[in-house]
């Protein structure tokens, strides 16, 4: 069996999404099957995108990008985005002819987008699985006509493509319960976040410790993300204004590429509106290993996600990286966090949408750090126990495999 897995993301210095990906492919391939990481288009243009062979291993990961180039076209993205998928398809259409066993994995797949691909996969009776790790309908996000077309967009992929595939593989018990609506819950498998226990062990010390010197004796606060509507980010502020009350010596450093509908102006005004400039930091979008560092050079990590149910149908990849780190981590109760993680023992958790229940939380943190990185190492221990990768792809495997045959 050999698992085609086709994702658009940055690769390979993408953020929590590519490195999920090369996970996924790493781990079946640690697992001794073959695996294959297929990139139709790339998610944006990056310096390290732009310089990258089209086609080769990178980190003991198989890829290819289907593009005359291996960064998305910004002249012409639609037509970059239909040459990636047609040759996708005919990459599949090539294999089949060659007798070869595939298995298509899609992730977060753009139904119209993915249309040639899932048609190939139909008519060829090649078994496909679509991985879902969003409700992309309940995006509030988007304005205007863009919602109408995403949504109309959603509405193929969430009813017509699960009854088109072999079985789904969800991010979320939310998902699996939407899902199965549709198709039958033995077609539909759980497979939370992926860790690798030994991610931050093959960084340099001396890189973190450089980072953490540039602030000298000053606390570190990190968030990553898009500052989006489902990540919580005003809740974040609103609670780090009350903390520097009493820890004046902190500082909210930040990554990540802002959405279009909340540019990092925005951000930056509702910083200086709130009094934090002097004590916040935006280092924009930072490379693979970059974030790594400031994962584990901070004293502090949050994902304080909002309760909305674009949030609770997901899980935030992050959150298993944070715990990789093995320092404290305030999450939101939000979605299936609570169904891996007890607060107090292994993270700290606060109530979503509320500024004063993560300030409590940041308070109880900071009052007591020898006991916040007890919990902390705790949280690194579950994770590398209910996540670890090579783990959760046996249990890919093995549910591809069932599903698979019972389609046949």
């Amino acid at each position: 069996m050999s698992v085609l897995l086709f994702a658009c993301v940055e690769f390979p210095d993408g953020l929590a999404t590519t490195a999920h990906c090369m996970l996924l492919v790493k781990g079946i391939r640690q697992n001794n099957h073959s695996a294959f990481l297929l990139i139709p288009y790339a998610a944006a243009t990056g310096s390290l995108t732009v310089n990258f062979k089209a086609k080769g291993h990178f980190q003991n990961v198989p890829y290819a990008f289907f593009n005359k180039k291996t960064a998305a076209s910004e002249k012409s993205p639609v037509l970059s985005l239909m040459r990636g998928m047609f040759r996708s398809a005919s990459f599949v259409f090539r294999r089949w002819r060659k007798n070869k066993k595939d298995t298509v994995v899609l992730y977060s797949p753009n139904f119209i987008a993915y249309l040639p691909l899932i048609v190939t996969c139909f008519i060829l009776r090649i078994p496909l699985y679509p991985w879902q790790v969003e409700k992309d309908s309940t995006n509030k996000e988007f304005k205007g006509l863009k919602i109408k077309i995403r949504n109309w967009n959603s509405n193929f992929a969430e009813n017509i493509l699960p009854k088109l595939s072999a079985g789904l593989i969800v991010i979320s018990t939310f998902l699996k319960d939407f899902y199965s609506k549709t198709v039958p819950a033995r077609k539909i498998l759980i497979s939370p976040i992926l860790v690798d226990p030994e991610l931050s062990a093959r960084l340099d010390p001396a890189s973190i410790s450089s980072f953490k010197e540039k602030y000298g004796s000053r606390k570190i606060v990190v968030y990553s993300g898009t500052f989006g509507e489902k990540d919580g980010f005003t809740y974040i502020l609103e609670a780090f204004k009350e903390l520097i009350r009493e820890f004046p010596d902190t500082i909210l450093i930040t990554t990540g590429r802002p959405s279009k509908y909340n540019p990092i102006g925005k951000v930056l005004n509702q910083v200086a509106d709130l009094g934090l400039t002097a004590h916040f930091e935006y280092l924009g979008l930072v490379s693979r290993e970059e974030l790594l560092i400031i994962n584990n050079a901070a004293d502090l990590l949050m994902v304080c996600r909002s309760n909305s149910t674009y949030a609770n149908f997901g899980f935030p990849w992050k959150l298993g990286e944070y715990c990789m780190t093995k320092n404290p981590i305030i999450a939101t109760k939000v979605g299936d966090v609570e169904k891996y993680f007890t607060g107090g023992k292994e993270i700290f958790l606060a109530e979503p949408e509320d500024s004063s229940s993560i300030y409590m939380q940041m308070k109880q943190v900071f009052n007591d750090y020898g006991n916040a990185r007890g919990v902390a190492l705790n949280g690194y221990k579950k994770a590398c126990h209910v996540f670890n990768y090579l783990d959760k792809t046996k249990e890919v495997i093995a549910f591809i495999k069932s599903a698979s045959s019972q389609k046949s």
